[in-house]
C-alpha cells in the first residue's frame, strides 16, 4: 500500500496524517522576535495510553489535545463520524486505514467478545 497523507480533521493548517497511520507537522511560518522563519514539518512520535492505544499531542491556538491515532486516520480518510472506530485484526496499535472500521457500539462489544470465545 502507497503511503498517502490527508489533513488532520480540526488541525488541517497543522497537521497531516497517512492512511499507514503514520502523523506529521506541516511546515509553517513562525514569528520569532518579529522575523518570521520558516519551521520544517516532522514526524511525531506516537505513545501509548497504557492501554495498546496510540495517540499524539496535537496543538492549536496555544491548546495542546491528546488525540487518538486511529480515530485522526479514519476522520481523515473517511470523514466523522458518530460511530465507535474498530481495529480489525484486534491490534490496538496496528492503525493503517485497511484494518479499520466505523461500527456501532453493539458490534463492537461483538467483535471484543470473540476474544474470549
Amino acid at each position: 500500500m502507497n503511503e498517502v497523507y490527508k489533513d488532520v480533521v480540526g488541525y488541517e493548517e497543522f497537521y497531516e496524517i497517512s492512511n499507514l497511520g503514520n502523523i506529521r507537522s506541516k511546515d509553517r511560518q513562525v514569528l520569532n522576535n518579529g522575523t518570521y522563519f520558516t519551521r520544517s514539518g516532522q514526524q511525531l512520535k506516537p505513545a501509548s495510553n497504557g492501554i495498546g492505544y496510540l495517540q499524539v499531542g496535537l496543538t492549536k491556538d496555544g491548546v495542546r489535545k491528546r488525540k487518538y491515532i486511529h480515530r485522526l486516520v479514519l476522520e481523515a480518510f473517511e470523514g466523522t463520524s458518530k460511530l465507535e472506530t474498530n481495529h480489525k485484526d484486534r491490534d490496538k496499535s496496528n492503525n493503517r486505514l485497511d484494518n479499520l472500521e466505523y461500527i456501532s457500539h453493539k458490534d463492537n462489544v461483538e467483535h471484543w467478545r470473540t476474544l474470549n470465545r
